[in-house]
């Protein structure tokens, strides 16, 4: 289980932890999806998996062995090279699509970015 820290829990997620079969992510909110012009964008924020789900291990794999260009923009840079643009790339190209599901963006993140920077 990955979970950034600046989130709270307002419930237990013992039953996604204990569900062996199924990995749960995190979905980036509708605004980010249709910036990025895809339907469904994940969100890095939370990861529940279990040990050995070839979702991750896929993950894990394309971190051993990619290889990266730097671009000096440091948000871009983020996002496709661990964040929700190489999750969401793997996704797509993943057989088992079925052994994935994502809790709503309303649940774990109901601001987008441009709500979070007005409030700053």
């Amino acid at each position: 289980m990955y979970v950034d820290f600046d989130y709270d829990c307002l419930e237990s997620v013992d039953r996604h932890i204990a569900d062996n079969g199924t990995c749960y992510f995190s979905k980036e909110p509708d605004d980010h999806c249709r910036m990025s012009g895809k339907g469904l964008y994940f969100s890095n924020a939370l990861m529940i998996t279990p040990p050995g789900h070839p979702f991750f291990d896929c993950v894990i794999k394309h971190l051993q062995s990619a290889t990266f260009v730097y671009t000096g923009n440091k948000m871009r840079d983020v996002l496709r090279s661990t964040g929700p643009i190489m999750l969401t790339s793997l996704y797509e190209t993943f057989k088992d699509k079925h052994t994935i599901d994502f809790f709503l963006p309303e649940l774990v993140s109901p601001w987008t970015k441009n709500e979070v920077q007005s409030l700053q």
